[in-house]
């Protein structure tokens, strides 16, 4: 059996999500295929959202400001990543720009659980204050 669990779109997606989703894939008899399964997450959230919810979980302002390909690729190289990386980094992002990522329809079997702000207060805060 071959399974590709795919996270996509806006929706962001917890680990614990993904790995009930392959679990379910590997205690499932019936499922014998090989293919995608989508997990979308509950909510689609722009990136603004997403820095919203962050600050007011952590009780501190959380910003997003998005950047050029070429400043993004500079950064990458900057911290070590190989140009061909960091270029396909850019590329993959610019893709997920133009759309890329929403190719799998939002179903109820696709949707996790886990909302971003679940996911702040259980993963991120206590990672951000120790």
């Amino acid at each position: 059996m071959r399974a590709s669990i795919r996270t996509e779109g806006s929706g962001a997606v917890a680990a614990r999500d993904i790995a009930a989703t392959a679990v379910r894939l590997l205690l499932d008899g019936t499922w014998t295929r090989s293919g995608e399964v989508a997990c979308l997450g509950p909510e689609d959230l722009s990136p603004n959202d997403m820095a919203r919810i962050a600050s007011e979980v952590l009780g501190t302002e959380v910003g997003y400001r998005q950047v050029t390909g070429a400043a993004f690729k500079e950064r990458m190289t900057g911290f070590g990543m190989t140009e061909g990386m960091a270029q396909g980094m850019v590329d993959m992002f610019e893709a997920k720009n133009r759309g890329l990522a929403n190719a799998e329809p939002r179903t109820a079997e696709s949707t996790t659980p886990t909302t971003f702000r679940q996911w702040c207060k259980d993963v991120l805060k206590p990672a951000v204050t120790g």
